[in-house]
Formats: structure tokens, sequence, C-alpha cells
């Protein structure tokens, strides 16, 4: 997605990552490659960077029931 590659420095926190009393870390900006991986579902990898400079790693699934 075109936005989505152009957006940076978002308020947003990097999921799975906030902690009580400790500072947000925020998405910087996004990998521009979101590679389709080889398996039945084709789950695609998110590579997303922190304004702490460490890169994120998220699987995005679809078609499957995450409880």
């Amino acid at each position: 997605a075109p936005k989505l590659l152009e957006s940076e420095n978002l308020e947003i926190a990097v999921p799975g990552t906030f902690k009580a009393n400790k500072s947000t870390i925020k998405i910087s900006k996004f990998a521009s490659v979101l590679p389709v991986l080889s398996s039945k579902q084709h789950p695609r990898k998110m590579n997303m960077f922190g304004n702490d400079g460490r890169e994120y790693l998220f699987l995005l699934k679809g078609h499957e029931d995450m409880r």
C-alpha cells in the first residue's frame, strides 16, 4: 500500500511493546517489501521500524481463527 509505505514517525505504538511506566515505542516506518511465505495460507511477513531504532517482525495471516 503506497500510503502505508509513505507513512513515517507515526503516533502509533508498535504492537506488543507497550509497558506501563515506560516510554512508548512508536512506529517510525514500514519496510518497503512485504514477502509472501510459501505455505498453505500464504502469510505475509511485515517488518516495521520503531523509534528506538529496532526492527520488529510480524506475521500477517488471514482466514484463520486466532482464538
